[in-house]
């Protein structure tokens, strides 16, 4: 009957918590599973759990925790965005250029799954002014004078 050998530590993945199952005496005994969970923020790259095999080797290599990462929010015309930091919970803030009103959510987060929150707002016309217009002044040598379309002479 051949011998079985205990596995070694298999180490901590950073940004990550483990768990192990025994399955016999030793704490890296035979069939013992080591299973990993990212923290939040942070994704699994690789296989979660890794099993300790008879001739004392893990069956597979650790996996990574690696940083969630929104992509670069889309940039509708006239747009401005402020905030260019991309992990899970920043908030950008968007405005319009010049005049333009913004229509939708002004700001949007960074969420767990690497997606922002939301649409991206859009910028719309120009801003409301008073519905008066007014034509050029006209300038005398003593004062000057408004003009308004509608004025009878």
């Amino acid at each position: 009957m051949p011998t079985v050998v205990n596995c070694t530590e298999p180490g901590h993945v950073e940004n990550s918590i483990r768990q192990v199952l025994s399955s016999g005496p030793h704490r890296y005994s035979f069939q013992t599973t080591v299973t990993y969970r990212c923290n939040p923020g942070y994704y699994l790259l690789g296989t979660s759990s890794i099993s300790c095999q008879g001739d004392g080797t893990w069956d597979r290599s650790l996996p990574k925790c690696l940083l969630v990462l929104c992509d670069r929010p889309s940039m509708p015309p006239y747009a401005q965005i402020s905030g260019d930091r991309r992990t899970v919970g920043s908030v950008i803030r968007y405005s319009c250029m010049g005049q333009r009103n913004i229509i939708g959510n002004t700001t949007r987060m960074c969420q767990l799954d690497g997606q922002w929150s939301g649409s991206p707002p859009h910028c719309s016309g120009m801003k409301n002014y008073n519905k008066t217009e007014w034509s050029p002044s006209v300038t005398t040598p003593s004062k000057s004078v408004c003009i308004l379309p509608n004025d009878i002479f």
